[in-house]
Order: C-alpha cells, then structure tokens, then sequence
C-alpha cells in the first residue's frame, strides 16, 4: 500500500462555544494553521553524565484565515472569536478534516482558551485574521471513523 500524504488545504479548526464537544462549528475561510505540542526541558544533568527530562508541555493552536462581510450560516467569524476571546469562553475543539472519515486522523479536546485575536487590513490585499489557542490537558487522537 503506497503512503498517502496529508493535504493541509484540507485540514481546520472547529470549535464548540458550548465546551461540550458534540457539535463544532468552523471559523470561516482558514488560510492556514499549526498545532504544536513543545514541552520546556528540565536539565538533569550532574557529573554522572548528561540527561534531560521533559517538563511541563504545551499545546497550542494557531490559525489564519479571511475577514468575510457576508460569511456562510453556521460559521464562526472574526467577530465571534473577538467574543469568545472578551468573554474568556473556554471551547472544545476539533482539529483534522472537516468531515471525518476512515483514513483520517484528527485531535481534540476541550477547555481551550483563546489567548489572541489579530484582525490585519493591509492597503493592498484582504483583511485578515489570526488567532492563537491555548488547550487545557491532553488532546485526544482519532484515527477513522
């Protein structure tokens, strides 16, 4: 069986403003995105040798996308994550495809914050936006459906 690679055109945040996660709704038109996983190393190194442990981890995700005068019903827009970010609304997540299927893998959780909301009007070009999320415990990894 040949190895498929992951399209990242195909692959977005969804959010659920309830922090149940059962129903997510997509923040409209992503550009981009990343999920990083770092943990801050703790040196335990003596003159017995060198070694290293792992310390507290963090999670976050961040994504880019475009600012939409008329967005799709049933999307989350700038507005709604500026909302979410003045409220300190905690939210599920659901990052992966946006329909799941067998050959998928994609991760959630819940309890993330919303630590940042950019909102960017170059002269030339789209409005745009950022935001960064903070996740709250370990994210859990699907594989199919």
């Amino acid at each position: 069986m040949a190895a498929i690679p992951v399209e990242g055109k195909n692959i977005v945040m969804l959010i659920d403003t309830t922090n149940v996660g059962t129903t997510y709704d997509l923040i409209v038109c992503q550009t981009g995105g990343s999920f990083e996983r770092t943990a801050n190393v703790i040196d335990a190194s003596s003159k017995c040798g060198t070694y290293k442990l792992n310390g507290i981890k963090d999670r976050t995700i961040q994504i880019d996308g475009i600012i939409m005068k008329t967005p799709d019903v049933g999307t989350l827009t700038e507005g709604d994550l500026n909302t979410i970010f003045e409220s300190d609304t905690q939210v599920a997540w659901l990052w992966g495809t946006e329909a799941q299927s067998v050959d998928d893998v994609w991760y959630t959780g819940t309890g993330a914050i919303l630590s940042g909301v950019t909102y960017t009007a170059p002269q030339d070009g789209a409005a745009t936006f950022s935001a960064t999320f903070q996740l709250n415990g370990v994210p859990v990894m699907h594989e199919g459906s």
